[in-house]
């Protein structure tokens, strides 16, 4: 990720372009199309973005009064030591944990303790 984050935009257009377009993949697009440096003001509307879907998270727990959520240790097979060196698919896993700010499911902290 940090080699094609100091890419030149317009080789990161072009990798875009050719997702959105050729590969038709409109989600991985989407997710690529931002991938340069933004400014700290830029950040800073990710950040209030980010904070109101951490809101709306916890809101909605404590209207449902709910106390723990029941998930699967991992969404993919396990990954083979040093397997991850060239994607990070798996790491995706996780992302709602780091958006709302809780800790990681149980299972995720065995598999790290182990």
């Amino acid at each position: 990720m940090s080699r094609y984050f100091s890419l030149p935009r317009w080789v990161k257009f072009l990798h875009w372009a050719f997702v959105k377009y050729l590969k038709r993949d409109e989600i991985w697009a989407a997710l690529i199309k931002g991938w340069s440096p933004i400014s700290c003001a830029d950040q800073w509307k990710l950040v209030s973005k980010r904070e109101a879907i951490r809101a709306e998270w916890h809101a909605f727990w404590d209207e449902n009064e709910l106390d723990f959520i029941i998930c699967v240790p991992n969404a993919l097979p396990a990954v083979p030591h040093g397997g991850m060196k060239n994607g990070f698919a798996n790491c995706s896993y996780t992302f709602i944990w780091n958006l709302v700010h809780l800790s990681p499911p149980p299972s995720v902290l065995v598999g790290l303790i182990k």
